[in-house]
């Protein structure tokens, strides 16, 4: 966010962190998180509060959203990034996380972005990551992700 605020207006930085976050969300969309349950012996024993997909996805980006709805170059970004985790998982409750940041993504630019040219280019990405969220990832088959 100190990136793109006002002040500093530092898109390039913004963007290595937006790539940076994707290449870790690319990394963890693969993976299953663990449970909350703690079993001993068939019992359990631990109920625990841990990170779901969904919230650290939404950590990730939201904010970033926030703070550049005017920023083309940060919401190509965005939805690169989305592109790219939506590429790696199977699974249908992360990818519908996915297609919701896509809308959110997609909404704060109808709303911010005036020139046309941006607004096609958008447009076109768009088109290609919702594309991606209804095929089926190739890159990586696993079962059993939450």
């Amino acid at each position: 966010m100190k990136a793109l605020s006002p002040g500093i207006n530092d898109t390039t930085t913004a963007v290595m962190c937006v790539d940076y976050l994707a290449a870790i969300l690319t990394r963890l969309a693969k993976r299953r998180i663990g449970t909350a349950h703690g079993l001993e012996q068939g019992e359990l024993r631990v109920i625990a509060r841990g990170p779901t997909f969904e919230g650290l996805l939404s950590e990730a980006f939201d904010q970033i959203r926030q703070h550049a709805e005017s920023n083309v170059a940060i919401l190509l970004r965005l939805l690169g990034a989305l592109h790219a985790i939506a590429g790696v998982t199977i699974s249908p409750n992360r990818r519908r996380v996915i297609q919701q940041k896509v809308e959110e993504i997609a909404e704060a630019a109808g709303r911010s972005i005036a020139s046309p040219h941006d607004r096609d280019r958008l447009a076109n990405r768009l088109m290609r990551v919702r594309d991606a969220l209804m095929a089926h990832p190739v890159s990586f088959v696993r079962t059993n992700q939450n």
